[in-house]
């Protein structure tokens, strides 16, 4: 086979064809064309270099070599590096130059923009990088170029994915820029220190009449806080050793609305830089003291370091620009676009109207100065089917009409995965470096390529998630919506039938298959991640509101989530533990005379009911992880771990095992944990916890069991046993409210306990629960009257040290059960 490159244009550049001028790489009958780079080259210079020798040899199998070129230069070869200073002249470092002369081709710029030199060539031979562990690369004996002539650099300085997946291939997503912020929300720790000497910066309380430390705002309008600034910044300039071409030296506010400074001064400016936008809103001034603050600290750095830039943000309650106050000519403006409408472009609806003219105003008081900072996901939830791909595609376009300077558009930075985000890092990063490109063109190649056999399905899915929210009605989301609303019944119904029709397109092949289930998984997840109580049908704990079993397809997508997590908060390992945790799945009976005791292996474990004589101890009423007992808590560090049977079940004991891989902070890790509940002759259970020298252990475990009780519970009694050996009653009062968290009811602990044992009235019964092995904490009950239950938690410390590859007990539990 011949690759050949005559009209084979890319995405990313503007190329000069020639008529047929052909540039002949490597043929069956003649020899690879030798790369070569300079003796001086720097490192990355003879990085790219081997790159593009490793994927010739894979597209054509031929051996590619990279060397230092000899003092005579081939007639025929491949230059990779500053060759010729002019090849290059006028763009920036993250630009490059390709060019043919004759039977050379140079690939010609600095770092990084000579590696995406090098990767505009392998696209125009055909070579497609999906995603961090997916590619399309051809095969053909032949390679050949036509004449190329082509520049190309980004009109943004800055063009970023602040994604844990397009962070893993920041040279072949083109994403490093020329220009990068020295930190975030950083103005509050810099000058925390100084605001205990120098109170008069804190921010004023009008309430309080105090001014205090409140992690968002200073007063800005404060004498000295310019200098204190300055000084911090400087810090920072000399330990990036004086460099000023790419840093812009950044302070930012906190992370949060208000705490805005409310002295007489800065009131009085807020009203004095108040202004009314086109549409009739009305701006507050805040902005106006951090710009004047700003611009006192731009003229005291400029002298000491000419060419210095320094930036903060113009965020949440700082977001309006002010009327008057113009920033510095060295003071850039970081503008994150939060609590929009995310899933319609900022030119689409009314709703993007207050950020529209913010932005709009910045650049015209800030021209080439101004940064966005987008957002491109569900942060409730990174997998749920979110409709942003067209709206980011048409922002991207309307930043760069504006003349906004850089782009940032962040996404799941936290885990791998989430939803579409193989396509969604593709066509962004394309529009990123070359905005004027049609979104149509590159998602036909994307689906074509990636999808295979169920290209057209999966277009006509991604097509009506972004439909969802604008036909028959426009529906408003931002990037914190909760629970998928956005996506009403019909739509919902669609997409499930969609993702169906693109799986059966799909068939058996593969990546294909795979690539489906990994972009519709948010489906799934949609469709069974909600609570509610369980029934027991044929064996398996089933939802009240399902029709079937949901287990399995948790387990399934856990598989097909390319180890995503939830959100910022909870990392895949938490997530997945508690979608799986809270499906159910199949159940276990043990028995031995008058006691039965009901296991849920998938439930973490989870104990859920024992029966004496066929009365029920335990509440099950509840929500999934509120029933019954089960182990709570990180127990063991290193894996969201569902247990499976381990061995064949007998009548009277179970056994499970902790070994489920599925996404974490760290991709695939496995935990290694034993649990066994087993009945004795005597009717007595036992809960027994096991791990191995390989298991990673926490510092702590708790053990929570939920008994059926009435409202009133003064017939019940209670005891501890402590550390002495004697029967202590546990006394309850009213919990008190911390803060929004109300009373949950009267709760009561005793330090140091190894064993409980309480009277249930209603079943005749007294349980007596016995700890040993770990060091017990405390014992605490918490009677939740609106419930009708009585909840007993152990906590427990276990031993940081396992010797040993066998498996070894590190906690038991006894419960015995008598009558009256």
């Amino acid at each position: 086979m011949k690759l050949k490159t005559a009209i084979l244009t890319t995405l990313l550049g503007v190329a000069a064809f020639s008529t047929w001028a052909e540039l002949t790489l490597v043929a069956p009958e003649i020899p690879p064309a030798p790369l070569l780079y300079r003796a001086e080259a720097p490192k990355h210079e003879i990085d790219a270099a081997k790159e593009l020798a490793v994927y010739l040899k894979r597209i054509s199998g031929a051996e590619f070599s990279a060397a230092v070129v000899p003092e005579t230069l081939p007639e025929r070869a491949i230059l990779i590096g500053i060759f010729d200073e002019t090849l290059d002249q006028g763009l920036r470092a993250d630009g490059f130059a390709i060019k043919t002369v004759g039977q050379r081709l140079y690939i010609s710029g600095r770092n990084p923009g000579l590696s995406y030199g090098v990767y505009e060539v392998l696209e125009l031979l055909g070579c497609r990088f999906w995603s961090r562990n997916e590619e399309s690369i051809p095969t053909a004996a032949t390679i050949t170029l036509p004449e190329i002539d082509l520049k190309s650099q980004s009109p943004f300085t800055l063009h970023d994915i602040m994604s844990r997946e397009a962070s893993a291939i920041p040279r072949k997503l083109r994403m490093t820029g020329v220009e990068n912020f020295t930190g975030g929300h950083t103005m509050q720790p810099m000058l925390k220190a100084y605001s205990g000497e120098h109170p008069e910066i804190l921010p004023l309380n009008k309430k309080t009449a105090e001014r205090k430390f409140n992690n968002l705002h200073y007063c800005y309008l404060a004498p000295g806080i310019a200098e204190a600034l300055a000084v911090e910044l400087e810090k920072v300039v000399a330990a990036r050793k004086g460099a000023l071409d790419f840093p812009i030296y950044f302070a930012g506010m906190g992370d949060w609305y208000g705490g805005m400074c409310q002295c007489p001064e800065c009131e009085a400016v807020y009203e004095e830089e108040s202004w009314t936008d086109p549409d009739g809103r009305v701006k507050p001034g805040y902005s106006a003291t951090l710009i004047r603050m700003f611009n006192q600290v731009a003229a005291i750095l400029e002298p000491k370091y000419p060419g210095i830039k320094i930036g903060t943000f113009a965020y949440m309650s700082l977001e309006a620009p002010p009327a008057k106050t113009i920033p510095a000519a060295n003071v850039h403006i970081r503008v994150p676009r939060l609590r929009h409408c995310t899933v319609h472009a900022a030119e689409e609806c009314d709703k993007n109207g207050s950020f529209r003219r913010n932005l709009e105003r910045w650049c015209e008081i800030a021209p080439n100065r101004v940064y966005i900072w987008d957002y491109g996901v569900n942060y409730s939830n990174f997998l749920y089917p979110f409709p942003c791909i067209n709206s980011i595609a048409e922002n991207i376009r309307y930043y760069h009409r504006l003349g906004v300077r850089g782009v940032m558009i962040q996404g799941n930075y936290v885990t791998t995965g989430g939803d579409l985000v193989v396509l969604r890092n593709y066509l962004w990063s394309k529009l990123l470096w070359k905005p004027e490109l049609e979104t149509e063109t590159i998602l036909d190649e994307f689906f074509t390529g990636y999808y295979g056999p169920a290209a057209a399905t999966m277009r006509t899915y991604v097509e009506a998630l972004e439909a969802a929210v604008r036909t028959p009605d426009m529906i408003h989301a931002d990037e914190f919506v909760k629970n998928g609303s956005y996506l009403k019944p019909p739509a919902r119904t669609q997409l499930t039938e969609l993702r169906q029709r693109a799986l059966e397109a799909a068939g058996e092949a593969e990546p294909y298959k795979r690539r489906v289930l990994e972009a519709t998984a948010g489906m799934e997840i949609l469709a069974i991640d909600n609570s509610g109580s369980f029934k027991e049908v044929e064996g398996q704990l089933v939802k009240e509101s399902a029709e079937a079993p949901t287990w399995q397809r948790a387990l399934e997508a856990a598989g097909n989530c390319r180890d995503s997590g939830c959100n910022e908060w909870n990392n895949g390992r938490s997530y997945w533990l508690r979608l799986i945790t809270n499906q159910g799945g199949p159940v276990h009976h043990l028995q031995s005379g008058g006691v039965k005791a009901t296991v849920a292996p998938l439930m973490h474990g989870q104990l859920r009911q024992v029966e004496y004589n066929g009365k029920p101890l335990f509440n099950t009423s509840a929500e999934p992880l509120e029933c019954g007992s089960h182990f709570t808590g990180q127990v063991l560090r290193g894996g969201p771990i569902p247990m499976q049977l381990t061995g064949e079940p007998t009548a009277t004991t179970l056994k499970m095992q902790y070994h489920l891989k599925a996404g974490e902070w760290r991709h695939n890790s496995i935990q290694n944990a034993w649990q066994e509940v087993a009945i004795d002759d005597n009717g007595a259970v036992t809960v027994t916890l096991s791990a191995s020298q390989r298991a990673q252990l926490g510092g702590g475990l708790h053990l929570s069991t939920s008994y059926r009780a009435a409202g009133d519970i003064s017939t019940m009694a209670i005891v501890c046993r402590t550390p002495d050996g004697e029967w202590q009653e546990v006394t309850l009062a009213r919990e008190p409210d911390q803060g929004r968290q109300k009373s949950r009811g009267d709760i009561g602990s005793v330090e140091g306990a190894s064993a409980i044992r309480l009277t249930l009235p209603q079943q005749e019964i007294t349980v007596t629960d016995t700890y040993d092995l770990a060091e017990i904490t405390a014992i605490t009950v918490l009677h939740e009257k609106a419930k009708k239950r009585l909840v007993v938690t152990v906590g427990a410390k276990l031993p940081q040290n396992i010797q040993g590859t066998e498996p070894q007990v590190i906690f038991r539990r006894t419960l015995q059960a008598e009558k009256q």
